[in-house]
């Protein structure tokens, strides 16, 4: 009965020595060039499809994004349809990143005779060596003159929580030792 215990033990540290975790996606990405987008009808505040032009470069970025300055941005989506909020679609990718939004909402606002439009939704962040992260995007766009805007993005994921494995065969060895001891409470 020891040396199953000892087994089981012995197996409860090589779990916890064996697990490995990945990193969830999160940060703030600023571009250049590309990063001045337009609008069908030159306005944010009547925009029904935004243009996301080639010739993107991440210019900063914090989390997960830093140190990707001077990196090419593709806008897979190419013009992004405001009406169609649910589109489920590749967006952009830039360095090992890519990212799939799947719903969004539309703000527009102004502050300071400036207009702005805020899109905001649920999207999914992956990349190579990285977990792929569902969460929140928000992409800023502020109007820079005639037909342009300047971009921002930035997205978050929350960390969920999934048992250790060391924790669950924590569980199962104190389970067994209740067994045994009602098997030796019952002799």
């Amino acid at each position: 009965m020891i040396n199953k215990l000892l087994l089981a033990f012995a197996a409860v540290l090589m779990m916890a020595a064996n697990s490995s975790y990945a990193t969830l996606i999160s940060g703030d990405v600023n571009f250049l060039n590309g990063g001045l987008a337009t609008t069908d009808t030159g306005d944010l505040a009547t925009a029904n499809s935004i243009t996301f032009p080639s010739g993107s470069t991440v210019a900063a970025g914090t989390g997960s994004f830093s140190g990707l300055s001077g990196a090419p941005v593709s806008w897979d989506i190419g013009t992004l349809d405001l009406t169609n909020t649910n589109p489920n679609l590749l967006f952009a990718s830039f360095d090992v990143f890519s990212f799939v939004m799947e719903s969004f909402t539309v703000n527009r606002f102004q502050i300071s005779g400036s207009d702005f439009l805020s899109i905001g939704g649920l999207g999914i962040f992956s990349g190579t060596g990285w977990e792929a992260s569902g969460g929140t995007f928000n992409i800023t766009l502020q109007e820079s003159g005639p037909n342009s805007q300047l971009a921002q993005f930035s997205f978050s994921s929350a960390a969920h929580s999934i048992p250790e494995p060391t924790t669950l065969a924590m569980l199962g060895l104190g389970l067994a030792g209740l067994g045994i001891a009602r098997k030796r409470a019952r002799k």
